[in-house]
């Protein structure tokens, strides 16, 4: 996105002798529509564990309550990888923030979990 300049930006600039420096956009529509491809693709990889944790952002430094209290039962904190191994659990962080809105959804996560570490 190019900067724009507001004419009180602008005069202010100039009054102190800098130049307004725009920068060139030489795309094309193709090459947007790649950035929003890639943009769309790209995922973050955590291993939590036997899971692994799949986002479209990196976790926030401030891990949520639920993702803190998997860390304290699996005795691990999330770490990046690669990608996730095809044959683990894999979650989606947003679908689980969505899924632990509702106190059944609580119930059926946890539930989940212990399930999965109990096979193990």
């Amino acid at each position: 996105m190019p900067v724009r300049w507001r004419a009180q930006q602008r005069d202010a600039l100039k009054v102190m002798a800098i130049p307004a420096y725009q920068l060139k956009q030489l795309h094309s529509a193709e090459s947007d529509a790649d950035k929003t491809q890639a943009a769309t693709t790209l995922r973050y990889h955590y291993r939590l564990g036997p899971f692994y944790l799949t986002a479209a952002e990196p976790l926030p430094v401030q891990l949520p309550r639920w993702l803190e209290d998997c860390c304290v039962l699996l005795d691990c904190r999330p770490v990046a990888v690669k990608a996730a191994s095809d044959s683990a659990m894999v979650w989606d962080y947003q679908q689980c923030q969505q899924q632990l809105s509702s106190a059944a959804g609580k119930r059926e996560f946890w539930h989940n979990i212990r399930q999965h570490i109990t096979q193990q």
